[in-house]
């Protein structure tokens, strides 16, 4: 009798006290899960086994009715309560709920597990809820995440659908400070779509913006890729020119006309500052006269200078009588011959090679006995030519007359 009474005792002393244990208390290292009111410890009593599998069996049941949406939330539309069938006395980090929804929700929500604090519901993982999010009777999974202290939805739900907000054929879309929003396109024709720098809007380009607008602006972009204008407010017949990488166009006149110098006295002209990229120079000469029988020279330079050697030039002076000729290295040379002469034509000048910076001349005219000048020749220079000079072959004073130059790009 003793020895079956202290038997039976002791069978108790290895029973363990079965409590309500849950999923969430299950550790994911095997080792670990030795608790003997629901796990399966050694040497634990062959009566308890039984008892400990059902506790299991329990556990893992509980689990299953919070996350298989057998369960209806109570409380009201955007303020949810749920009854878990596990035992719930703290939220953990990726604790999920799935709940058939009692009420639709008309704004923000929360949710209230088993009173341990109602925690607010985040779509878009931390977006409030809006009116419709969740429908009467819709299914909703959530998850508790510990660092935001909110529910996040992981189900879809009935708002999170697109919903367009575009109206009218040609509206477009914008982004405000919060949210996706229309931007209407309801406004007057030929609008532009202009940014403040913070927010896009329809609208005319004002004067203020740009620059002083007149009929015929062009619009082109700056370096810092701004928008700019060229204005069309200028003379009639320029031409839009490119001026390299980086630099804006600008409307200029191709051709160029100097400002004429009288050769009524002196001993050479000099034309400078010419624009670059010319192409061709007309040097042209009206009753131009010497003091003597010197010939006219045209001499042309680069930055280093005027060029006073090195030309291939002819003239000629053709009269009912025969022809003089004459050749000169020292410049273009005009045949003058006697003071009695007064030279008017031209002297055009073209560029035949921009890379060797090469010019040919073309003489043509005539003087006041009624003969004709004729000639031409070549030079090349170091650099682009930058300068004309006028000036004789001797020691002669010009005494009558004016010259001028046009160049041409």
């Amino acid at each position: 009798m003793k020895k079956t009474l202290f038997g039976f005792l002791a069978a108790l002393l290895l029973i363990p006290a079965v409590w309500a244990a849950e999923v969430d208390d299950l550790s994911t290292t095997d080792a670990n899960n030795t608790n003997a009111s629901y796990g399966f410890p050694e040497g634990m009593a062959p009566s308890a086994v039984n008892d400990n599998a059902r506790a299991f069996q329990g556990m893992i049941a509980r689990w299953y009715q919070d996350i298989s949406g057998a369960i209806t939330a109570g409380g009201s539309s955007n303020a949810y309560t749920l009854s878990a069938s596990r035992t719930i006395s703290a939220y953990e980090d990726g604790q999920v709920f799935l709940f058939r929804a009692g009420f639709a929700n008309s704004s923000t929500a929360s949710l209230n597990v088993d009173s341990v604090g109602a925690k607010e519901i985040k779509k878009e993982h931390d977006e409030g809820l809006t009116s419709g999010d969740i429908e009467q009777n819709q299914m909703v999974a959530v998850v508790y995440d510990s660092t935001a202290d909110v529910f996040q939805v992981i189900s879809p739900l009935i708002g999170s659908g697109y919903t367009d907000p575009l109206t009218t054929r040609g509206d477009l879309l914008v982004r405000d400070a919060s949210s996706t929003t229309r931007l209407a396109v309801g406004v007057t024709s030929g609008a532009v779509l202009k940014s403040d720098g913070t927010d896009p809007s329809w609208g005319s380009v004002a004067a203020t913006e740009l620059a002083t607008a007149a009929t015929g602006s062009i619009v082109t972009w700056d370096t810092s890729n701004d928008a700019t204008l060229i204005s069309g407010a200028v003379t009639s017949g320029l031409v839009l020119t490119t001026n390299g990488t980086g630099t804006s166009p600008t409307f200029q006149d191709l051709t160029e006309l100097s400002t004429p110098q009288a050769t009524t006295s002196g001993t050479s002209f000099t034309f400078s500052s010419i624009p670059t990229g010319t192409k061709e120079i007309v040097v042209q000469f009206a009753g131009v006269s010497l003091s003597g029988a010197d010939d006219i020279l045209v001499q042309i330079g680069d930055s280093g200078g005027v060029e006073t050697s090195g030309y291939v030039a002819t003239g000629a002076q053709l009269t009912a009588g025969g022809n003089d000729t004459t050749s000169s290295t020292a410049g273009f040379i005009v045949r003058v011959a006697n003071a009695s002469s007064a030279f008017s034509g031209t002297v055009t000048l073209t560029l035949l090679d921009s890379g060797a910076f090469t010019w040919i001349a073309s003489i043509s005219g005539k003087n006041s006995t009624s003969a004709v000048q004729s000639g031409g020749g070549n030079k090349s220079l170091s650099a682009e030519l930058d300068r004309v000079v006028i000036t004789r072959t001797g020691t002669d004073t010009f005494d009558a007359g004016s010259v001028n130059i046009q160049s041409s790009r």
